[in-house]
């Protein structure tokens, strides 16, 4: 049986929780980074690692020569993933802190089509040269690409504040 709940988020609640979850997701690649490449792991960090870990298999390939390798281990997402989860959280905290970042939907998108472009760029070297770009410059590709995904989430999450929202439990 479902029962009615009506929600109300504020827009404020909203983009901090941008923050939290962003900031979040970056500090577990990190701690599970630095996790794994421990000797011996407390069996709570090896599963707390093995946990992003494979999150990260379910949203990256890692292929390891396009990841970062820190303390003796691979990141558990590639390199353009890292960035772009490095720009969300950038983005999310600008957002958070000047909240009148993007005005309409419609310019956040042209920010992430704009963003797509030096992705492109990247691929059609590679495919071109057969030489595949650092990790850094793939990262800062992804970094790019992170910001304007984040000014669409924020857009959105300025119209969801807007009203009340109805949720089924």
């Amino acid at each position: 049986m479902y029962h009615l709940v009506t929600i109300r988020i504020g827009a404020t609640a909203f983009r901090w929780g941008l923050v939290a979850m962003t900031a979040g997701w970056m500090l577990a690649l990190l701690l599970a980074t630095a996790i794994a490449g421990l000797q011996r792991p407390g069996v709570t960090s090896y599963l707390f690692s093995t946990t992003v870990f494979l999150t990260g298999s379910l949203l990256c390939h890692q292929r390891p020569e396009r990841s970062f390798h820190w303390w003796g281990a691979q990141v558990p997402v590639c390199a353009r993933c890292f960035g772009i989860y490095a720009g969300t959280v950038l983005s999310a905290i600008t957002i958070a802190v000047t909240p009148t970042t993007v005005n309409h939907i419609r310019h956040a998108r042209a920010w992430v089509l704009t963003a797509l472009t030096p992705n492109a760029l990247t691929l059609v070297y590679e495919w071109a040269t057969g030489d595949m770009p650092g990790n850094w410059v793939r990262a800062g590709s992804g970094v790019l690409l992170g910001v304007a995904v984040m000014l669409v989430i924020a857009e959105a999450g300025k119209w969801m504040s807007a009203e009340d929202h109805v949720m089924y439990t």
